[in-house]
């Protein structure tokens, strides 16, 4: 029996009270052939890792004891991190050869399973780089065609060009690394919403992102400004 995932973790293990058949034997592709392709399989040398939070799950066993053990719901499956969507288990089984005394042929059967992992509606995760921030006392950043033009195609002041780390997030190029958001449970489908004309149009999910100089008012009352160098239509 061959299990498949693609957005996520498999586990075969017994629920409580519950126990591991003697004959089944967890294995692994022995050869350049996938084991689906007639590919050889050898024992995998630890049988507990071979089973546990794995993409792809290959065990031995006869069918009454396999059909028992998902009975017993041995199996498991588990969504990647922050990911929500749609999934598939594909599940693949052979004989072997072993269906009849004369071992004439390998029967095989395959079957794809859906899965759909809905979205938990838990806290955002935001990731940022760890570079600390750099900026020089008085110096602001500022474009002016006319006076930097020469020096630089953007036409920022050369300050800010010699001083990264003034971007944010801080970075080694011009515009800075990225901040990385994820875990938004945003709704999958678009929302509506009523027009002054009194009809329903299509409105997308929305993020709303507040950045901050600053924790103390008092404080950190001149620290500075955040300038949005560019924004898309429709945000505010």
């Amino acid at each position: 029996l061959d299990l498949q995932v693609k957005q996520g973790w498999l586990s075969f293990d017994p629920p409580p009270g519950r126990k591991m058949p003697d004959d089944m034997i967890f294995v692994t592709n022995s050869s350049i052939a996938d084991i689906r392709e007639g590919g050889g399989f050898t024992p995998c040398a630890d049988q507990f890792a071979c089973r546990m939070n794995v993409s792809r799950i290959t065990l031995t066993s006869n069918k009454a004891n396999i059909q028992t053990s998902l009975i017993q719901l041995f199996l498991t499956y588990l969504g990647l991190e922050n990911f929500y969507g749609e999934d598939e288990l594909s599940v693949w089984v052979s004989d072997l050869n072993h269906t009849d005394e004369c071992y004439n042929e390998t029967l095989v059967a395959e079957n794809i399973i859906g899965i759909r992992v809905v979205a938990v509606n838990d806290d955002p995760i935001i990731r940022k780089p760890t570079d600390v921030m750099k900026f020089p006392q008085g110096a602001r950043c500022f474009i002016n065609y006319h006076r930097f033009s020469e020096t630089s195609a953007i036409g920022i002041n050369p300050e800010c060009l010699r001083n990264n780390n003034t971007r944010i997030p801080p970075g080694d190029n011009g515009f800075g690394s990225e901040l990385f958001f994820s875990d938004i449970d945003l709704e999958d489908r678009p929302r509506t919403f009523l027009t002054d004309k009194g009809l329903n149009a299509p409105l997308e999910p929305q993020l709303t992102v507040l950045m901050t100089i600053g924790v103390d008012n008092t404080v950190h009352a001149d620290a500075g400004e955040v300038t949005l160098v560019n924004t898309e239509e429709d945000t505010y």
